[in-house]
């Protein structure tokens, strides 16, 4: 399942997990162990700016029966908010599909952060969100909303909102 915004400045276009290589979203398919292993997400940039930084979030709502729901990032570049780090990842630039996969180190993490409450193999459904988006021209999509650095010299300064929407989900 796919909670989204509208006018995403992505599309998810389908997923996929090394056994069910194209799965549309909302189609169920046939579950096996190790069901999200090699998962990966193809999207495309519906923009005229490119990206340098994306946050998706794989959710698994059959968790919220034993706490809260257990959520895990799934990301495309260097988070500019965090240090910065040497490799410089390429933008997605407007139009461009991209797979975003995740990494046999990332499913390890998500395994053991959902492990710790229920065995990863009992769970059928994942809800995958986008979070945010940063662009190469600096503007930030988050909730909903675009925005961009207040033109000012000082660090810390608050974001400037271009357009707001306040509609959640499809």
């Amino acid at each position: 399942k796919q909670l989204s915004y509208p006018e995403e400045p992505i599309e998810i276009i389908e997923f996929s997990n090394g056994q069910n290589p194209k799965i549309k979203v909302g189609e169920k398919f046939e579950q096996s162990n190790n069901w999200l292993k090699d998962f990966s997400v193809r999207l495309r940039n519906k923009t005229e700016k490119g990206i340098t930084f994306l946050m998706l979030v794989i959710e698994f709502p059959e968790t919220s029966k034993s706490g809260n729901e257990i959520a895990f990032p799934l990301t495309y570049g260097s988070n500019p908010l965090l240090p910065k780090k040497d490799e410089l990842v390429r933008s997605i630039q407007p139009g461009e599909i991209y797979e975003l996969k995740l990494t046999e180190k990332k499913y390890e993490n998500l395994k053991k952060a959902v492990e710790s409450r229920h065995v990863l193999d009992s769970l059928s459904r994942i809800t995958v969100r986008l979070d945010i988006i940063h662009f190469d021209d600096g503007t930030v999509w988050s909730g909903g909303s675009f925005s961009k650095p207040a033109p000012t010299e000082s660090e810390g300064e608050p974001l400037m909102i271009l357009n707001a929407k306040s509609n959640f989900c499809k």
